[in-house]
Formats: structure tokens, sequence, C-alpha cells
């Protein structure tokens, strides 16, 4: 367990959810569950950076077809329609999204310590 430094503030679970809602799991890192933490962490940057090289590429086709002038010829307006590879920007921005909700639902689950339950918990019984 971890020892807090005098006049260090209490790590709570509401300060590990604003950070969470910037990147998942950097709000489980701040209370010290280092690994699930990472892990959330490096899933969810990997979206990020699917998604954003995804969407950058297929921008890139659309505007090498359209600049081209010829857009009536052939099947350049279906090239242009297929340039944005829609199935995979939905499908990698849905797994951001479950990565977002399964940290804060992990992290409405995590003890303020490790090693300790939280205070909210009732025990069963």
């Amino acid at each position: 367990m971890q020892r807090r430094r005098k006049g260090e503030p209490p790590k709570t679970r509401r300060t590990a959810l604003w950070m969470n809602l910037m990147i998942p799991g950097v709000g489980q890192f701040f209370l010290g569950h280092r690994l699930l933490g990472v892990m959330f962490a490096v899933l969810s940057i990997l979206c990020m950076l699917v998604f954003l090289g995804l969407f950058l590429y297929g921008m890139a086709q659309y505007y090498s077809l359209a600049a081209d002038g010829r857009l009536l010829e052939g099947n350049q307006l279906e090239q242009i329609r297929d340039a944005l590879h829609l199935r995979w920007l939905i499908l990698s921005f849905a797994g951001l999204l479950f990565l977002y909700l399964l940290s804060i639902v992990a992290l409405a689950w995590a003890p303020e310590e490790p090693g300790t339950e939280p205070h909210n918990r009732k025990p069963n019984g």
C-alpha cells in the first residue's frame, strides 16, 4: 500500500474519473492500479491511432479521387464512396467507446488505494 506524504491531497475516485475522461486508464493509474491503468491507456491510444490513421488515409484517397477531375468516368463515384472505410471507422470508434465505459466501470469498483476496499461497498451477508 502506498503512503501519502504530509500535505498531499487524498486520491479520490472523483479526481480519477475526471482524469479518466481524458484518456481511459489514467484514473486507474492515478489511484495506484498501474497495470490496469496502463492496459486501458495503451488500448485506448491504439484505438485512437487506428481511427485517426483510417480517417486520414480515407481523406487522402477521397481528395486524390475528387481532384482528379474525372468523377463521372468509370467507377470513380463508387471509389469515393468507399474511400473512408466507414465500417472500420465505426468499429474503431465503438472500440474506443467500449474502453471508455469499461474503464469507468472498473474505476467505480476500484478501491481508492490499492489493497483496501472502497468505502461505499456494503459487506454481503
